[in-house]
């Protein structure tokens, strides 16, 4: 699912690493995984503006830009 939305947008799939590695330590929790993201992308003094997407069953969709 990230490499097809990386593709979709046009974003390089290493800007996508932290999205990786949280989902490959913790599995998809839901709403909780943007905020493990969200972190790991502040520890790590990551550059400004950061778009965070969800989807959720159905067609649910939400997004969320960070400056």
């Amino acid at each position: 699912m990230l490499l097809s939305v990386a593709k979709a947008l046009g974003v390089d799939p290493e800007e996508m690493t932290a999205s990786r590695e949280v989902l490959q330590a913790h599995g998809n929790m839901s709403s909780p995984t943007v905020l493990f993201i969200l972190n790991r992308l502040r520890q790590a003094n990551a550059p400004r503006p950061c778009v965070a997407m969800g989807f959720g069953p159905g067609l649910a969709a939400e997004a969320a830009l960070f400056v």
